[in-house]
């Protein structure tokens, strides 16, 4: 909730040392180093959220977004595809695999 990035993240890795075993913190420090242009960084913390929470839908929608973001669409879409195997009811995945359906469309019917 800091609106300060960099303090912003100087918290967060307190926290996560503090409470080494709440995943959602890992969650933050990914967006927060996505955010900063650090992707290998970023996409640590997503990994450890995963590891930390492999049964929740929301380590895996966050990394179907780190993927989105960073254009690597084919992971994207599986990561997307698990979370919603979590909870089939994931507002953000649901949208964002119409949006990878769209793009697929698109570039299917595109002539190259």
């Amino acid at each position: 909730s800091d609106p300060d990035p960099s303090s912003a993240l100087t918290n967060m890795l307190a926290y996560s040392k503090k409470y080494p075993t709440r995943p959602e913190a890992y969650n933050i420090l990914g967006y927060l180093y996505l955010q900063k242009k650090d992707i290998a960084t970023a996409k640590t913390y997503f990994e450890k959220y995963i590891q930390s929470y492999p049964a929740g839908y929301n380590p895996h929608d966050s990394m179907g977004e780190f993927y989105y973001l960073t254009g690597d669409m084919e992971n994207s879409k599986k990561s997307y595809t698990r979370a919603l195997e979590q909870y089939p009811f994931c507002v953000s995945s649901l949208k964002k695999m119409e949006e990878l359906k769209k793009a697929e469309s698109v570039a299917s019917a595109t002539p190259k």
